[in-house]
């Protein structure tokens, strides 16, 4: 079980479901769970998507570029060498999508990076990388092993309203969820989406859920797995 079906997993026995088997008809085929041999689940985790992903292409979740650019960079720092003094700097990054290569996002920060190493006087500052690429330098409290230390980071594509966000990710999870059980629909009676809410976490909150053919559609706090909110 990856980490949002083993919050599913968790909910169902909270729930007192005592026969819960996990991938009834086999790896990677729906449904993740079959419960008392009537419930078929299906199991998602509910994030935020790209507003905007080309004609006919799956929506990618933020998460799928946050990540690598973090890791390529974190991997960048140590290579441009330990503190000169008693204070190391703090690398924060804030961007917007489409970002650039990873090539080109390497290349441009070492350079930047190198050159502002190199200076006879470092201060703070804010450093414009690509259009819609910005690193902020920060002096550190203390003296890292690096140079440079990652510091955080700006994703202007997260965030937004909560619930405009949670009904427009909502949307794309039913769907891609929807599509995939397609085929075994008639198979089992009863139908149940379980979202693993990454955005606002199973607040509970009014929602505008769109049409579906789900017999109950439940969303769970990851951290919690007793706190859910369902429709």
């Amino acid at each position: 079980m990856d980490a949002s079906e083993t919050v599913a997993h968790n909910y169902l026995a909270h729930r007192g479901f005592k026969k819960i088997d996990f991938e009834p008809e086999g790896k990677s085929k729906p449904p993740d769970f079959l419960v008392d041999d009537r419930i078929a689940i299906e199991v998602r985790r509910l994030n935020q998507n790209e507003a905007c992903s080309p004609p006919g292409t799956k929506p990618r979740g933020l998460e799928e570029v946050a990540i690598p650019v973090w890791k390529n960079i974190q991997q960048l720092l140590p290579s441009l060498g330990p503190p000169k003094g008693q204070f190391s700097w703090y690398v924060f990054i804030r961007y917007s999508r489409p970002v650039p290569g990873r090539r080109q996002i390497e290349d441009s920060i070492r350079q930047h990076l190198e050159a502002f190493r190199d200076s006879p006087i470092q201060k703070p500052a804010t450093i414009q990388i690509f259009d819609n690429f910005v690193l902020k330098l920060f002096r550190a409290g203390r003296a890292y092993p690096d140079y440079f230390v990652m510091g955080g980071r700006s994703d202007y594509d997260a965030g937004g309203w909560i619930i405009p966000e949670l009904e427009r990710n909502l949307k794309i999870c039913i769907d891609e969820k929807t599509a995939k059980m397609s085929g075994v629909r008639a198979k089992y009676a009863e139908w149940w989406l379980v979202l693993i809410d990454h955005i606002n976490y199973g607040a509970e909150e009014v929602l505008q859920v769109p049409p579906h053919n789900w017999d109950k559609i439940i969303l769970i706090n990851p951290h919690d797995h007793t706190h859910r909110h369902s429709n």
